[in-house]
């Protein structure tokens, strides 16, 4: 009876310490869990405050970005508008001196037409002066010739004239014949005198060559003004050809 009641107790203790035992492994294994709980809400609670860092971060930089680029937005928006307005005004500035430019051209045809007529003009009057030059010629010779012959003539009959009235009259009438026969050669003097200065007075002839020169310089700078007129029409139609609206 007695070995069996101290069986009883033994087992009872020996229940009593692995209770006790299992109590201890519990209360260090809840104090182990409570510790990894402690250190995972410590975790935790670092996280979530590294995400409302961040958060609050990502919308401060969500809000700059958004403030930069609404004022780049407006900035490229009203710097369209100005470069919008300008090429409009640069274009009807553009169309203004395309129509200018088209009216020099046509300005500029009509000079050219009237330079054309200018020359055709010009060279009908080089050769107007070049027959007027020979007709001059022509009739200062004739008149040349016509008075030599006229005061061979004359000479001759003077000539004959005094010997007859010598041989028909007297000494006194052959003196007043004498006397008018001086005055004619005086005369015949005048008349050769002027005929020289005829012949010296043909620098009418070189005031027509040089006024023929003249005209012929005029004609060869009007050629080159044409040509060079000619010329420049020519750039400004392929200038105008190749100019392309925007």
């Amino acid at each position: 009876m007695m070995s069996s009641e101290i069986n009883k107790v033994q087992e009872s203790i020996t229940i009593a310490l692995d209770a006790a035992d299992a109590a201890a492994e519990v209360t260090s294994e809840y104090n182990r869990v409570k510790q990894q709980h402690k250190k995972l809400e410590n975790s935790v609670k670092s996280v979530h405050r590294y995400i409302i860092l961040i958060f609050g971060s990502s919308m401060l930089a969500a809000i700059a970005a958004l403030v930069f680029a609404s004022m780049l937005y407006f900035r490229t928006m009203s710097e369209l508008t100005t470069m919008t307005t300008t090429s409009r005004e640069a274009l009807v500035v553009f169309a203004e001196n395309v129509e200018q430019v088209n009216g020099t051209l046509d300005k500029m045809k009509t000079s050219l037409e009237t330079q054309r007529q200018l020359l055709a003009v010009n060279e009908r009057l080089i050769e107007r002066l070049d027959g007027l030059q020979d007709s001059v010629l022509g009739s200062n010779k004739a008149l040349i010739k016509s008075l030599e012959k006229s005061n061979r003539k004359t000479q001759a009959s003077n000539s004959d004239t005094m010997t007859k009235m010598s041989k028909a009259i007297g000494s006194n009438i052959a003196n007043q014949v004498e006397l008018l026969v001086q005055e004619i050669n005086m005369s015949r003097k005048d008349i050769r005198s002027y005929m020289d200065k005829m012949v010296e007075d043909t620098s009418e002839e070189q005031q027509i060559e040089i006024l023929k020169q003249n005209q012929v310089r005029l004609g060869t700078a009007l050629r080159q003004i044409n040509e060079q007129n000619t010329l420049l029409l020519k750039k400004f139609e392929d200038k105008e050809n190749s100019i392309s609206f925007p």
